[in-house]
This record gives C-alpha cells, sequence and structure tokens, in this order.
C-alpha cells in the first residue's frame, strides 16, 4: 500500500517537473501527498487521514524471566495538518539532480494506541494492559534532500538524503491503565527471604453514640431561637430522634462598680447580664455522623453565640466486669 502511494505521488512529481519550475514542483508533491492521506485515490489508495500503523510485538527471554510486550491500534493524528515553511531548490552539488531544502512544521501531532505487557518469572506471572496517548507539540522538521530528474537514473545519479534535523517537544503524556493480573504469586515466590504474608487491615468498628446534648447561650433571645431551630431542622434531615427546649428565665448576673472611691452613694452604677440558654438533644446516631452533624452547625455558629456539646457513648462491658 505504501509502495502505492509513493508510485502515484512520484509520478505526478516527475510528470510536471518540465512544465513548471523546480520549487512548485515540490509545492505541488507536498499537495499531492495531503490530498492522498486526505481523501483517498479511488481505486488506488484509501484515505490515511488519522495515519494507522501497524502493530508492534517483542517476546524475550533472559535468564528464566520472559516478558511480552504488544502495542495494538496505533493511531497518528494531525499528520496532515503540515505547513511547508520553507522550500528552496538549488542544483549546486550536481547539475543533474534536485538539491530540496525544506522546513515542514506540526503545530500538534497526537500519537495514540493500546499496549499489553506480561513478566514470567519463576512461575508467576504478572502483567496488564493499558491505552496511551502522546501529545507533540510543535514538531519541526529540516533538512536536506537530493532527488534526481526523470532519465537520470541512467547515469548512475541516485536519489539520497543528505541530513535531516527534528526538533519536537512532548506537550502531554496520558496512560489509561485498564486491567492487571497477578498468577501465582504466592507459589513462585514463598521461597524468597523475609516474604511472611501481610494480615489483613482489620476495619475498626464505628461508634454508637447514644445521646449527643448540645447547650446553646445566647445574650439575644431572638438569636438564640433562630439558631435552635436551625440545629433542629438539621438533625431532622439526618433522620434523627431530635427534642429541644430552653429556660423560660434568663440566668441574671449583675456587676456593682463604684466610679469614686470616696462617695459611694452618688457614684454607684451596677451593670446587668442576661443569659439565654437552649438545648438540643439528639438520639441514638453513629459516631461518624455525630461528628459530620457537628462540624455542620458549628460551621454555621452566629457571632455571640456559645455552644457546648457532651456525648454519651455506647460501649461493650469489660471482660472483667462481665459475671463468669
Amino acid at each position: 500500500m505504501k509502495g502505492t502511494i509513493l508510485a502515484v505521488l512520484l509520478f505526478t512529481l516527475f510528470s510536471n517537473s518540465f512544465a513548471i519550475n523546480d520549487t512548485d514542483v515540490v509545492y505541488e508533491f507536498v499537495n499531492c501527498t495531503i490530498r492522498a492521506m486526505t481523501s483517498g485515490i479511488e481505486g488506488l489508495v484509501p484515505p490515511h487521514n488519522p495515519l494507522h500503523i501497524r502493530n508492534f510485538n517483542i517476546t524475550e527471554e533472559i535468564l528464566g524471566l520472559s516478558y511480552h510486550i504488544e502495542i495494538t491500534n496505533n493511531v497518528l493524528a494531525h499528520l496532515v495538518d503540515v505547513e511547508l515553511r520553507q522550500v528552496d531548490v538549488t542544483t549546486y552539488t550536481n547539475p543533474d539532480a534536485l538539491n530540496i531544502d525544506y522546513d515542514i512544521y506540526w503545530k500538534v501531532l497526537n500519537f495514540t494506541g493500546d499496549y499489553a505487557w506480561s513478566v514470567e518469572f519463576l512461575g508467576a506471572e504478572i502483567g496488564g494492559n493499558g491505552s496511551y496517548s502522546i501529545a507533540f507539540d510543535h514538531t519541526d522538521f529540516t533538512g536536506l534532500f537530493n532527488l534526481t530528474k526523470p532519465g537520470q537514473a541512467d547515469k548512475g545519479i541516485k536519489t539520497h538524503l543528505d541530513d535531516f534535523t527534528l526538533n519536537v517537544s512532548v506537550k502531554e503524556v496520558e496512560n489509561i491503565i485498564r486491567q492487571s493480573l497477578l498468577r501465582n504469586g504466592r507459589r513462585g515466590f514463598a521461597t524468597l527471604p523475609n516474604a511472611a504474608p501481610q494480615p489483613d487491615p482489620v476495619q475498626e468498628a464505628d461508634k454508637l453514640i447514644k445521646t449527643l446534648e448540645l447547650e446553646i447561650r445566647s445574650h439575644e433571645p431572638a438569636v438564640l431561637k433562630s439558631y435552635c431551630k436551625f440545629v433542629v431542622t438539621t438533625g431532622n434531615h439526618f433522620g434523627i430522634d431530635t427534642k429541644s427546649w430552653s429556660l423560660r428565665k434568663p440566668v441574671h448576673e449583675r456587676y456593682t462598680v463604684l466610679k469614686s472611691v470616696h462617695i459611694y452613694k452618688k457614684h454607684r452604677v451596677q451593670y446587668e447580664k442576661r443569659t439565654y440558654f437552649g438545648f438540643v438533644q439528639y438520639s441514638k446516631l453513629t459516631g461518624s455522623t455525630a461528628d459530620t452533624l457537628l462540624e455542620y452547625v458549628e460551621r454555621n455558629l452566629p457571632e455571640g453565640v456559645s455552644l457546648k456539646a457532651t456525648k454519651v457513648e455506647v460501649q461493650q462491658i469489660p471482660d472483667h466486669l462481665k459475671p463468669s
């Protein structure tokens, strides 16, 4: 298939080499290549956009260690999005040959595919498979290419590639692992030293909370009432048994201050502070639920309001207290 594409492109190039100048021939050659890859040639060449690359696999065995690597579904995208930045055609090396200085540029190239691998050693086998994606950014391909004109092959003049430079930077690499496997791992590696089996981690049981009581204090009765309603509503949304009550009368605290140390009656002043109390009690919840609930109500605590939480946890009877 590749030979067919090359033959068609060279035929197009050489058939036009006597009608137009050499630089135009190079541009026409590149344009024909892009058209052939994008749309194909009916009956001869199928489209190659994106370009599918043949599968690759390798199997090796070294000192009892064998591995197998297989790369499939390889696709190179955006190959036709090429920019021909520079083309200089000269004949300074040989009058019968074209020396083409070129500069080809791709802004983005994306290389994707699938892979699978496996390694076998001492009866144990590990492996996996997945997908990869490599994005190349600002790929610049420059060099000097020597191309003979039609009829020069009989004179011993051959086409050859003098030199080239490839500058490319990797923009992004993505790897997706779908599956990994381990076969006969214990049997294969049980004879190695210090290979004691690791115990499975024991998951600690969640705590059981019998009651979680919140004591709420505030100097403003309206603020206290609003916040208590919020706390009760939060418990109802969690599906927890909730009770609430408050003291009928606030707690009064008075402070007496004297403005003068000589005259008591005239300069005596009293300050009074009133503290209102509200209580909310949650029943029968787990420790994780209690922590989440407390964090939520604490984050919404208004200014000038204090909160005190008291937990009553349910625990098993210690062994030394159990009846024998």
